[in-house]
Formats: structure tokens, C-alpha cells, sequence
């Protein structure tokens, strides 16, 4: 060996009134590990010597109790420290040695101990950023992300059918028929205030002073599924009121249940959206819809556009099947045009109940699916700094390894049958709606038309979209040889740094440092990356590899 150091290790505990000096037990000092792919990033593990039965108090993990271990590495180029920074998680005396062991991790856990006690929609409100969404989540533990950083658009996608076929009067009235005191609804081209959809509405008129009302009849639905009725109306006359209405029945017509939305002034000038959303009762087949005027007088009219009628429990924008087709939705009539159902397909499906926080539910299983659908992670560091990081991050610095001058020991292994390399995936998505309806979606990506290892993965989450699949089989790729070196540390080794190995009678070895396991104990480094075999022509092509490793090496 080339290198050598001299370390020295210590530990408090913070606290109000003054840090607590801690007394790491002599040939059992611990170690820290930080690992790309753990939640938590950093974890450690310290033993210590109980000198005052009262540390044991102090020590205790249900108070949240932090300790924080201080290295100091003297190196050949100088003095370098780093300080690890993490939570107490359990605490386990030993009376008979007189010491306690201590189990350690940076703040992730936190996040997998909090969850709220009823449903929050709020993160809906960030779904233009991801950043937004887990500022917002990490602002329940006093945290936030650095500045800076990858980002991306988790905004809700879903599929939607409108039940009514003839939404927007385009060719016909049929379907519509008077109701109560209204006269038969009648096509009419509204040149003076513009249509909702297309160039027609519906007209009625009051056949006296009440509610006027128009219906349309019989739409099959599902009894504890949840609805929703939207329509367009105003009123020829100033100062009267509408609202829309939905009737339950049973299959032989009985009317089990009347649902009315709130009663709204009508403009005479412009449209209004009015809406209602309601359950079907247990035992209901069918459902007709009703758009209501509430006249002063006989012979006051209203007009009526763009009525929906879908399974669900938000308004979403209205469409029917000559709505033209944007950069997020595809719509379509399923049969004639209006005179069919309508569809509208996302272009990219992101189910928005993966953006309800469900009470109970801890705050990192909330973040989890939208994070790993974007190809992103969530890193909480030994500093207690919060980052978002992709497949491209790099952590400042390099590390290099070379047989005979550095490392220590060695390990290598190379298999197909690791669980870590496959060129396929599939995750399947199951959770249940807010309608207690079970819904499964598929995310499924190959690198290749005719796959030879396929990952399984069924997630109980509601579908946050595809991505996850394809981002762990390109990560996957570099995974087939598993190199674990030994070293003497330089205290600036980190995960997600680039890292170069050169063993005995193996190729050269280049990946991203996956594991660092910092040994108090030993005063060693141990190195765990999924690497790659580079040819040797090509390794002068790489940044801070074995053409860097003498400078790297002397530096140390």
C-alpha cells in the first residue's frame, strides 16, 4: 500500500442547552453507509460507553433525539473533516458492558414516520412541479429542497366519456324532450351570444310562471358509482335563476332519488357552467338529467349548450367528440358523430387520486410513485440537505481504485441471475377509486422487441403514469458485474460520483459509486458500484478515471 492516514472519530448529541459529548466505545465504534437506492440515503450504526445511566434518557429515539458523528482524517496533502448528522431510530443498552448501541438515519425517515389524519388534495394545486409538490410535503417536517435541480410535470391525465350523445344540439334535438311547464326544445342558432360547442344550441320556453324544465332520459349507469351533470344555460330574461338536476331509478322506472345542484343566477349576456355531483343509491340502473329555468312569467325562455354527463367526482373542462384533439388529450365520438357517446384519451395517463395525500399514509409513500414515474429521487444527504436527483446526476468529485496501490480488498461478481440486471419491465398498477371501483393499469417498457429478463412489480398505488418501468430498465443496463473495494477513506467519497476500478485479470471497471460504507472501526471506506467493462483505449476518453488514478492516488 501507498496511502496512509490517521483518523479520529467522535459524537454528540444535540440539544438546546448545549451539545452532549458521547463516548464512542473503544473496538466498537460503528460505521456509516449511504446508499443511492436506500430510504433512507444515509444510515449508521454507533456504539457507546454509558459511563451516567441518565444518557440513556437523553438517547431516547421517541423524543427525536439527533447525534451528530465528527471525523477527522489526516492526510498525507493535509487535514479534511466531515461531519454526519442523523436521527436516533432505536436504542439498545447493553447493562452487563455498560454501553448502548445506537441505530442512526438522515431524515427520509422522518418522512416515512408522517402521515395526516384526514385526506389532502392540496399537492393537486402543485401538479405543475414535482418541486412544488414535495416542498409542500416536506414543509410538514420543517424542510424544503435546495435550490436548483431537476423538475417535472405530474399534472393529473385521465380518461373521461361523456354519456350524453347529443351534448351540443349540432343536427337535432333528439334525445331531449319537455319537461315540467317548458315547451319542446327547439334548435337555435345563437349569433347574438355564441355557442359553448359547435354553432347551435337549445331553446325552451316556460309555459307559465315555475320551473321550466328540459330532460333527457334513460343513461345505464352503476349504482355507488359517483356522477357528474354540467350544462351551459342563460336566460333571454335578466334576473332569473337555473340549476340542473339528477334522478336515480330503479330498472322498472322508480324514482329513487333526486339530486339537485346549487340554484344559480343566469346571466343574460353570457353563459354559465352549472353543475351537480352525486352517487348513484344502491339499486339505481338508470339516470336522466334535467336542465331547469325557474320563469316569473309565461313565455320566458332560456338556452342550453355543452351538457355532460360522466362517471366522477370533479368538473373537468367540457368536450364531445369534435372537440379538436391538444398535446394532452385525443376525443372522438365512439359512434356517429353527435349522436354517440364522446371519449376523451390522455395522451399520457396520470390518474389524479395518486395527488390526494390518504390520510394514514406516510409522506414518503405518497411522494414514491409520482418520484419513480418521473425517474426521480428524493435524497435527504448527512447534512440534512434535501435534493431532487435523476439518472444524470453526479456528485462532485471522483473516486478511482487501483490493485496494488490503493485498495485494500476486493470482491467482484458477475451474474445473470442477479436480481439487479434485466432488459424488461412491467409494473402493474391496482388501487381503488374513490367509487370503491378496482382499477388496474399496465406501465411496461423493453429495451429490446424480444426481452430475455423481465421484471415483475405490482404497486397498490393509483397510476401515476408511465416512465417508472423504462427509467429502472435503463438503469439497469450497467448492472451485470457488482465490485465492492476497500480503501483507506479521503472523507470525500459520496454516492453518485464516477468511479473507476482497475483489479487484477478484469477488464476496467467504470460505473457510479452505488454504496459508501464509511468503518470506524477499521478506518476503511468499502465501495459498492454496478460497473461496466470499458475497453482500455476507451478509459482515456473518461473523466477522473485510470489516467487520473496516479494524481488521485498522490493527492490522498
Amino acid at each position: 500500500m501507498t496511502t496512509t492516514s490517521t483518523h479520529t472519530y467522535s459524537a454528540r448529541a444535540l440539544d438546546p442547552d448545549g451539545d452532549i459529548a458521547l463516548s464512542l466505545h473503544e473496538g466498537a465504534g460503528g460505521s456509516v453507509t449511504l446508499d443511492a437506492s436506500a430510504i433512507p440515503h444515509a444510515s449508521g450504526r454507533i456504539t457507546l460507553a454509558v459511563e451516567d445511566p441518565a444518557l440513556l434518557e437523553i438517547l431516547d429515539p421517541r423524543d427525536s433525539r439527533r447525534v451528530v458523528i465528527d471525523t477527522t482524517g489526516e492526510l498525507p496533502n493535509g487535514t479534511i473533516q466531515r461531519s454526519f448528522d442523523l436521527g436516533i431510530r432505536s436504542s439498545t443498552p447493553n447493562h452487563a458492558e455498560g454501553t448502548v448501541t445506537l441505530d442512526l438515519a438522515s431524515d427520509e425517515a422522518l418522512l416515512q414516520d408522517y402521515a395526516q389524519l384526514t385526506d389532502d388534495a392540496s399537492p393537486r394545486a402543485q401538479q405543475a412541479s414535482l418541486r412544488a409538490v414535495c416542498n409542500y410535503v416536506l414543509g410538514k417536517i420543517g424542510a424544503g429542497l435546495q435550490a436548483g435541480g431537476p423538475d417535472a410535470n405530474v399534472t393529473a391525465y385521465w380518461p373521461v366519456s361523456n354519456l350524453v350523445s347529443n351534448p351540443s344540439f349540432e343536427t337535432n334535438v333528439t334525445g331531449w324532450a319537455a319537461g315540467t311547464n317548458a315547451t319542446a326544445p327547439a334548435r337555435f342558432s345563437d349569433t347574438a351570444q355564441g355557442e359553448v360547442s359547435g354553432a347551435w344550441v337549445a331553446r325552451w320556453a316556460s309555459n307559465a310562471a315555475g320551473s321550466s324544465y328540459i330532460d333527457y332520459q334513460d343513461i345505464s349507469i352503476t349504482p355507488g358509482d359517483s356522477y357528474v351533470l354540467s350544462a351551459y344555460m342563460y336566460s333571454e330574461d335578466a334576473a332569473r335563476n337555473g340549476r340542473v338536476m339528477m334522478r336515480f331509478k330503479a330498472g322498472n322506472g322508480t324514482i329513487l332519488r333526486d339530486v339537485y345542484g346549487t340554484t344559480t343566477a343566469l346571466k343574460s349576456a353570457a353563459w354559465t357552467r352549472l353543475s351537480v355531483i352525486a352517487t348513484a343509491p344502491p339499486g339505481a340502473e338508470k339516470a336522466t338529467l334535467h336542465l331547469e329555468h325557474i320563469a316569473t312569467a309565461a313565455s320566458q325562455a332560456a338556452r342550453a349548450d355543452g351538457v355532460m354527463f360522466y362517471e366522477g367526482n370533479e368538473i373537468v373542462p367540457y368536450f364531445d367528440g369534435a372537440t379538436s384533439d391538444s398535446a394532452t388529450y385525443d376525443y372522438s365520438w365512439t359512434g356517429a358523430s353527435h349522436a354517440s357517446n364522446a371519449t376523451r384519451t390522455p395522451t399520457l395517463e396520470r390518474q389524479p387520486e395518486v395527488l390526494t395525500w390518504r390520510a394514514g399514509v406516510s409522506a414518503m409513500s405518497f411522494l414514491e410513485p409520482l418520484l419513480k414515474a418521473s425517474g426521480l429521487r428524493l435524497v435527504c444527504d448527512e447534512q440534512r440537505r434535501w435534493t431532487l436527483r435523476d439518472a444524470l446526476y453526479r456528485a462532485s468529485g471522483e473516486q478511482a481504485y487501483r490493485y496494488g496501490v490503493n485498495i485494500e480488498t476486493a470482491d467482484e461478481t458477475l451474474s445473470r441471475d442477479d436480481d439487479a440486471w434485466f432488459d424488461a419491465a412491467v409494473y402493474e398498477y391496482i388501487w381503488t377509486d374513490k367509487s370503491g371501483i378496482e382499477r388496474r393499469r399496465i406501465d411496461a417498457w423493453s429495451l429490446t422487441p424480444d426481452p430475455t429478463k423481465v421484471l415483475r412489480v405490482e404497486v397498490r398505488s393509483p397510476f401515476p403514469g408511465v416512465g417508472r418501468a423504462e427509467s429502472i430498465v435503463r438503469r439497469a443496463q450497467s448492472r451485470g458485474r457488482t465490485v465492492t473495494v476497500s480503501a483507506i477513506p479521503t472523507w470525500r467519497e459520496r454516492t453518485d460520483q464516477p468511479l473507476s476500478i482497475l483489479l487484477e485479470a478484469t477488464p476496467i471497471q467504470t460505473g457510479i459509486a452505488g454504496s459508501v460504507t464509511f468503518n470506524f472501526d477499521t478506518d476503511t471506506v468499502t465501495v459498492t458500484s454496478r460497473t461496466a467493462d470499458t475497453p482500455a483505449g476507451a478509459i482515456d476518453l473518461l473523466s477522473g478515471t485510470i489516467n487520473a488514478l496516479a494524481g488521485t492516488i498522490d493527492a490522498l
